[in-house]
């Protein structure tokens, strides 16, 4: 993803069996990406797990694009209001589709969930639920089971959870502290424990990683504190 400013856009590159990447297209997402934002969010852009729809955010025009997946490229089939200022990651289980705005430098960040159906993106009633304030988050995912969103917020160093139901509607955020300062990307391991990498506020040499399980409510317990 470019996240160019003047025009977002999704740069595919074919691989070959040796693990050359060349590159093939530029494709357009009709959106506007941001400066700035290069390196400081995960999950810009995600693929469905049926492999058919990619989407892909842009944080300059506050809003999301879909493009269908075949094997001569990308079509565009939506591009749809994220439900807030600057989105930075997505996240995807079946066909429910939640974003991370950040909010910017001001406002207060947020998640909002979509449904996804043939390429369009239609707003889950309810799904639009608040982090703690300005928090430089950092990336949205589900937990294996689709069952719980996780969010890491940077500048506070909380790590938020949200319950989802049925419907794909989140609950409001349960708020818990990092193990470690500034908690950054993260990923599940199979057996469902969260793992986060932490930036301990950007220092080199300080970067560490910690995990947790997550109980059906949402709590967090830290099974390794940071380990460096």
């Amino acid at each position: 993803m470019s996240n160019s400013a003047s025009g977002n856009q999704v740069i595919v590159y074919t691989r070959a069996a040796d693990g050359t990447l060349t590159w093939k297209a530029n494709y357009a997402t009709n959106g506007l990406g941001i400066t700035g934002l290069t390196g400081s969010n995960q999950g810009g852009l995600v693929l469905s797990e049926d492999g058919r729809w990619l989407i892909v955010v842009n944080a300059g025009s506050n809003d999301i694009s879909v493009f269908s997946v075949n094997h001569k490229g990308l079509t565009l089939t939506d591009r749809t209001s994220s439900q807030g200022t600057m989105p930075i990651s997505l996240t995807v289980h079946g066909s429910v589709v939640y974003v991370l705005n950040s909010g910017g430098a001001e406002s207060t960040s947020n998640i909002a969930g979509f449904a996804l159906s043939d390429g369009q993106l239609s707003e889950i009633s309810g799904s639009v639920q608040p982090l703690s304030g300005v928090t430089a988050p950092a990336q949205i995912s589900f937990n294996p089971t689709g069952t719980v969103l996780v969010v890491t917020e940077k500048s506070t160093s909380k790590i938020d959870t949200f319950l989802v139901n049925s419907e794909g509607v989140a609950s409001a955020p349960n708020v818990q502290s990092s193990s470690g300062g500034t908690p950054f990307g993260f990923d599940f391991a199979p057996s469902g424990t969260l793992i986060v990498s932490e930036a301990a506020g950007g220092p080199s040499g300080t970067s560490a990683v910690s995990s947790y399980t997550i109980s059906d409510s949402g709590s967090l317990t830290t099974l390794s504190a940071s380990v460096m």
